[in-house]
């Protein structure tokens, strides 16, 4: 909702409208930018996410590292996707995983 974009190569969502409470009820227009370029607009904020979460993939662009973690344990666990070679999460991550589930 700034007035500028962000300098970063990751996607990033962009609200077009100043209204957060239409964010927060998911009918806020947002567009997807990937490098500063506008990829796709989207309707809704859980549009957004999605289309920024898969962007990575389209683009091959590995997650920034402050978010590494989280935007890996969204993948494997949300969207079931693991990648050949990947290490097992710990047991520890595993019984929290179980408990949310």
């Amino acid at each position: 909702m700034g007035e500028r974009d962000p300098a970063t190569p990751y996607p990033t969502i962009r609200l077009l409208d100043n209204d957060w409470k239409m964010a927060i009820e998911g009918r806020a227009l947002n567009v997807v930018k990937v490098d500063g370029v506008d990829v796709c607009q989207c309707t809704g904020i859980e549009d957004g996410f999605i289309t920024a979460f898969s962007m990575h993939f389209v683009f091959n662009i590995a997650y920034p590292l402050h978010l590494k973690n989280t935007l890996t344990f969204l993948q494997r666990h949300i969207v079931s996707i693991v990648e050949e070679g990947e290490k097992p999460l710990p047991v520890t991550v595993l019984c929290v995983i179980n408990l949310l589930c």
